[in-house]
C-alpha cells in the first residue's frame, strides 16, 4: 500500500514536471498574441480618463490620448473649485511642452496599459519576447511575455490567458503596474483600478473613470503653440506641501523627455 502511494506521488510529480517543461511549446506565438491584443484594442483611436488617488480624493490626473499623442492635467479639487497644478503634452515618450516648463515629465499612467502597437510597446519596455511562461496572477491564468516562472526582476507583460487584456506590466525600473476590476465600457473591456508597486515597497492605488472612448478629441489639445499661450505667465503650486503625493509620483514615474 505504501509503495503504491509512493508510485502515485512520483507519477503525479513527473506529469507536472513534463507539463511545465513543455508549456512553452503550446504558448501562442508572438504575432498571434499581438493580433489578439490588437483585435481587442486597436480600434481605440482616442480616449479620455480621470485617475484619482484612493487616499487623497482631492487630487486627480486627467489624461487625453489620440493616436500616439497625449495630454495630462494634474488637478487639485477644492470644494466647488479646482486648481491646475501642472500639465504637459507629448508624443509617445517625447515631451513637447509642459507647465511649469521643464525638461522631463511623467509618462501618462495609461502608457503602461495599452499604448497601441503591441510589438513596439514590448520593444520600448525592453521585453525579451523569447522568454515566456504560463503563470497565475491571483486566480487569473496569464500568458507572461518576457519572463519565466518567478522571474520578477526583468521587464514583462502579463496578459489574461483567454481574453488578452493586460493585468500586469513590470517595466525596466522594476515598477509593477497592476490593472484591476475590468468591466465593459461601450464595446471595450477596460480596467477601473490601477495599483502601482514601487521597488522600495511603497504602493499607490488609483481609480480610473473613463470619460470618453473614440469621442472625437480636438487636435488643439495637443497643439504646442496653443498650450504655451494658455500657460504663459501662469505660476504652478506643485511644490506646496499639500501636493506631496503628486510630487512623489512626479519623481518616481518613468519620464518623457524633450
Amino acid at each position: 500500500m505504501k509503495n503504491n502511494k509512493i508510485r502515485i506521488f512520483f507519477f503525479t510529480w513527473l506529469v507536472f514536471l513534463l507539463a511545465f517543461s513543455c508549456s512553452s511549446a503550446f504558448f501562442p506565438d508572438i504575432p498571434e498574441v499581438s493580433k489578439n491584443m490588437e483585435d481587442r484594442y486597436a480600434s481605440i483611436d482616442s480616449l479620455k480618463a480621470d485617475i484619482s488617488l484612493r487616499d487623497n480624493s482631492t487630487l486627480r490626473i486627467r489624461i487625453w490620448r489620440k493616436d500616439n499623442k497625449w495630454r495630462q492635467e494634474w488637478i487639485s479639487k477644492k470644494g466647488n473649485s479646482s486648481e491646475l497644478v501642472q500639465a504637459a503634452i507629448g508624443r509617445e515618450r517625447r515631451l513637447l511642452a509642459s507647465f511649469p516648463e521643464k525638461s522631463s515629465f511623467p509618462l501618462s499612467l495609461l502608457h503602461f496599459w495599452y499604448p497601441g502597437h503591441p510589438s513596439k510597446f514590448w520593444q520600448n519596455l525592453g521585453i525579451n519576447k523569447e522568454k515566456k511562461s504560463y503563470q497565475f496572477l491571483g486566480k487569473n491564468p496569464c500568458l507572461v511575455i518576457g519572463a519565466e516562472y518567478k522571474e520578477m526582476d526583468r521587464p514583462q507583460l502579463w496578459l489574461h490567458k483567454e481574453k488578452y487584456f493586460p493585468l500586469q506590466v513590470i517595466n525596466w525600473e522594476k515598477i509593477k503596474w497592476r490593472w484591476k476590476e475590468y468591466a465593459a465600457v461601450g464595446n471595450y473591456f477596460l480596467p477601473h483600478v490601477l495599483q502601482i508597486y514601487f521597488p522600495e515597497g511603497k504602493n499607490i492605488k488609483m481609480d480610473i473613470a473613463w470619460k470618453g472612448i473614440n469621442s472625437g478629441i480636438p487636435e488643439r489639445l495637443f497643439d504646442v503653440q496653443k498650450f504655451r499661450e494658455k500657460y504663459s505667465g501662469a505660476v504652478s503650486s506643485i511644490k506646496n506641501s499639500e501636493y506631496k503625493k503628486f510630487d512623489y509620483l512626479h519623481q518616481e514615474i518613468p519620464q518623457a523627455f524633450k
